[in-house]
């Protein structure tokens, strides 16, 4: 797991295995962003990488006191 998912996991313990199944995700901050050819992303991936980043997304702002999504 990344730094600030150890951080994250310090705080809620609860988000641990979240963030393990979560942690490749991490790639994809650099891997369409700088030059050169990336593999081309399936459409089924690019899918499951965006479930997965919103389950993440949603499990973090529900344990935000006061913020309402949606």
């Amino acid at each position: 797991m990344i730094e600030l998912g150890e951080q994250v996991v310090e705080l809620d313990a609860g988000l641990e295995s979240l963030l393990r199944k979560a942690a490749p995700l991490t790639e994809y901050a650099w891997k369409f962003r700088y030059p050169g050819e990336p593999e081309p992303l399936s459409q089924q991936e690019a899918e499951e990488t965006l479930a997965m980043a919103r389950r993440v997304f949603e499990a973090l702002v529900e344990r935000l006191p006061g913020i309402r999504y949606r």
